[in-house]
């Protein structure tokens, strides 16, 4: 037997299905919706249970010797295939036929070229069929009580020949014959089985008892215990009924019911999924009504049923049409969708880029603000250490003044303005006043800068370097140069004024250390002003 592969989207749809029972407040159709898409779920499960259950018949079939026990098991499978596998239905009919001669019994010769005149029907092979019922002996089939099957055999029969004749005179003979024997199988067919039922409602629905013919269905459904089969082909006149009535909701949910049961069966008897899926059309609910369909073709295909096909051929070229049409609009959202998370990762890329740049831009000015905050607080070190040297040393001139002012008006008192003049043309308080100076400046500045002299003789090449034999906490004039310009004072005049040199001597002193700078001229006073 072949695998059966259900199509992608039907898969998805009853995947989905499957997840959940339908809520109690879905009406009537969209629970049996459901329903029947859990069940088309598991249609490859209850495919492997079908198999399971013929492999047994198959092999009871094989291991029979009585040619009337291998014609019974022959039969049941004949029934199932007929629903089934119609390749393997046609090799159980010809097999059941040639049974039926061996047994030599009438009723089961028969009973096979009914089988054989149902298989023919399936495929629309309706003379052939014809050809099979006519061999039959009817006295034998009305003796052996099987009159009904026989006229409800010529009913599909003409009623097939009816739908697929162009030939009006033809049409109108066979629509005749068909409702001739439509009459004669329902005076034939015994009123306890589902077949009474289904031939009953079709005479009504057609003179419009629909009513009538739904409440008798249901009044047998309630008195009697009836099979999956019973309930597939019952739940589908009632569908009828209400399709009659234009009740296409409540026809829908019985469709639905009908198709569920076929295929629990299963049965590939796809008419019920067929006007599922053209009611669902109605709902505007494309997608299933898409699944419903090409499941339906798949398996009227595969059981080779005309008149399914032939109900199939309306409605499936609208359906699909509207399907791509969605489809269309959803690739074209698609497509818009992309496009516009294309623009938005441009976007972002580009934010992002130009967030760098700045991210870039803001570190620099971090690390610029960083060093200039470092500066200040190196200032606020330096002014802190200053501050308090030079408050001390303020103090210091101030005390030195006094002396030197007492020392003059005791001279003064004497009288002895030579010695008066004398002591103001002397520079020895000058001098000593100016080396105090300078010493707490060598003081104070290396402590704020205690590796200056280290670090400023490495800019230097080896031999221009100064002030390395110079005793701990003192500087000469060319370090104090550089010592003033370290800590802000860059005008030349403003140094020699403090180191009581021509402004000249001091740019010599500087030129003279660019020159002999390892970095070369032009940075050698900004790696001086990086000094720590």
């Amino acid at each position: 037997m072949k695998a059966r592969f259900t199509p992608l989207l039907i898969f998805a749809l009853c995947l989905v299905a499957a997840c959940a029972k339908a809520p109690d407040n879905l009406a009537g159709w969209q629970r049996e919706i459901a329903e029947l898409d859990r069940t088309i779920a598991r249609i490859d499960e209850i495919a492997l249970q079908e198999e399971s259950r013929l492999i047994e018949l198959r092999a009871r079939l094989s291991s029979a010797s009585d040619p009337e026990e291998k014609f019974l098991v022959c039969d049941a499978l004949l029934a199932d295939y007929l629903r089934y596998n119609l390749d393997s239905a046609f090799a159980y009919a010809h097999l059941k036929d040639t049974l039926a001669a061996v047994c030599g019994n009438r009723a089961y010769i028969n009973d096979a070229k009914l089988s054989l005149a149902r298989r023919y029907l399936i495929s629309g092979l309706y003379r052939d069929a014809l050809l099979e019922v006519q061999m039959a002996d009817t006295l034998t089939a009305f003796s052996s009580g099987s009159s009904a099957e026989y006229y409800q055999t010529l009913h599909s029969i003409y009623h097939g020949l009816a739908l697929t004749t162009k030939d009006k005179v033809l049409k109108d003979s066979y629509h005749a014959m068909e409702h001739k024997y439509q009459a004669l199988s329902r005076d034939a067919v015994r009123s306890d089985t589902k077949e009474y039922y289904t031939v009953n409602a079709g005479i009504m629905i057609e003179n419009g008892m629909t009513e009538e013919a739904r409440r008798m269905i249901e009044d047998y459904l309630s008195t009697s215990d009836a099979s999956v089969d019973d309930l597939a082909s019952l739940h589908y006149w009632i569908a009828k009924t209400y399709e009659a009535e234009g009740q296409t909701d409540k026809a829908l949910e019985y469709f639905a019911s009908s198709a569920r049961y076929h295929m629990l069966i299963p049965a590939k008897s796809p008419r019920a999924l067929v006007n599922t899926a053209r009611l669902m059309m109605g709902k505007k609910q494309v997608a299933k009504a898409y699944s419903y369909i090409t499941l339906a073709y798949k398996e009227a295909t595969e059981s080779d049923e005309t008149l399914c096909l032939s109900e199939i051929a309306p409605i499936l070229p609208e359906i699909t049409n509207e399907y791509d049409s969605i489809e269309k609009k959803s690739l074209a959202v698609l497509q818009a969708s992309v496009l516009i998370l294309l623009f938005l990762v441009t976007a972002a890329v580009l934010i992002l880029l130009i967030l760098r740049k700045y991210h870039r831009q803001i570190r620099t000015m971090n690390s610029s603000l960083e060093d200039s905050v470092s500066r200040l607080k190196e200032a606020n070190q330096i002014k802190d250490i200053c501050l308090g040297r030079y408050l001390s040393q303020f103090s210091s001139q101030v005390s030195s003044l006094e002396r030197y002012r007492s020392s003059l008006r005791v001279t003064a008192k004497s009288r002895d303005i030579n010695d008066i003049v004398q002591a103001l043309k002397s520079d020895d308080f000058i001098d000593n006043e100016r080396a105090l100076l300078y010493e707490e400046f060598d003081r104070t500045f290396l402590s704020a800068f205690p590796d200056f002299v280290n670090q400023i003789n490495s800019l230097l090449r080896e031999d221009a370097r100064i002030g390395q034999h110079l005793k701990e906490g003192r500087l000469n004039n060319e370090l104090r140069i550089f010592a003033l310009i370290r800590l802000g004072v860059s005008e030349s005049s403003k140094i020699a004024s403090f180191l009581k040199k021509s402004p000249s001597t001091v740019y010599n002193y500087r030129v003279k250390l660019r020159n002999a700078a390892l970095c070369g001229n032009d940075e050698f006073e900004k790696k001086l002003m990086e000094i720590n």
